[in-house]
């Protein structure tokens, strides 16, 4: 499913560059025709002066650039200036985990709540009648599970550290 998804994805993505470069071919078709109507009338010599003098000003023009990158004054380009290293800051594998000392993030009665939901999914994939209930479910929220699980181990993680909260307090060997 997630694959048609993607590849429906590329389909309008393909599609709306295609439109964009079909737009730009006919702006270009339209401007070139436009210059065509204007030119054609001109004699040969006068079309002979002007792409003459086109071509003169455009090799001018890049020979100034040319010219001027490599006998520049070194105090008009561009210098690389280094950035300075900040020192890192430390931080505590349970400083986000917990409020204040003792206060938690994760009540127990969300925490209970969170489990019957997931033992109750686990019990519809397990299903086979369940089972469809439990894909629509996943298919409308694909990163639900991925969620309960991340909640569950912060849970438990948090419980730990209540329990023994000098380990991870002791400074680093």
């Amino acid at each position: 499913m997630v694959i048609e998804r993607k590849q429906a994805a590329n389909r309008t993505q393909d599609r709306a560059v295609r439109q964009l470069a079909d737009g730009w071919l006919r702006l270009q078709s339209r401007c070139a025709g436009w210059l065509n109507r204007k030119v054609n009338p001109l004699p040969k010599p006068a079309k002979l002066v002007f792409f003459l003098l086109f071509a003169a000003l455009a090799s001018g023009y890049s020979l100034y650039h040319l010219m001027e990158g490599v006998s520049a004054n070194p105090k008009t380009m561009l210098s690389v200036v280094g950035l300075e290293r900040t020192a890192p800051v430390r931080r505590f594998p349970n400083q986000h985990l917990q409020k204040e000392a003792g206060d938690s993030i994760l009540t127990a009665e969300t925490y209970q709540r969170i489990r019957r939901f997931r033992r109750h999914m686990d019990s519809l994939a397990n299903n086979p009648t369940g089972r469809r209930m439990f894909d629509s479910i996943t298919a409308a929220r694909p990163g639900l599970l991925d969620s309960v699980l991340f909640v569950e181990r912060m849970h438990r993680m948090q419980t730990r550290l209540q329990t023994q909260p000098e380990t991870f307090n002791q400074p680093a060997k």
